[in-house]
C-alpha cells in the first residue's frame, strides 16, 4: 500500500515513522507545511515535492 511510505497534506504536524516501517523502500514526502517529519528507517530513496518552512528528518538509504 503506497499510503504506508508516503506523508502528504500535513500542516503543523509532527509525524514519525518507526524502524521497520519503511524498510528500504522509496519514500515520498509531498504538500507539508509546517511540519515535523521523521523517519527513523532505512530508505531506498526519498521524494521531497511542495513543502514549506517543514523540519524533515530521513534515515538512511541504501548502498551498493
Amino acid at each position: 500500500d503506497l499510503k504506508e511510505y508516503t506523508i502528504e497534506n500535513e500542516f503543523g504536524s509532527l509525524v514519525v515513522k518507526k524502524p521497520g516501517s519503511v524498510n528500504g523502500f522509496q519514500f515520498i514526502v509531498q504538500n507539508c507545511e509546517k511540519a515535523t517529519l521523521c523517519i527513523f528507517d532505512y530508505l531506498d530513496s526519498a521524494t521531497v515535492d511542495d513543502c514549506t518552512d517543514c523540519t524533515i528528518f530521513l534515515g538512511p538509504t541504501k548502498g551498493r
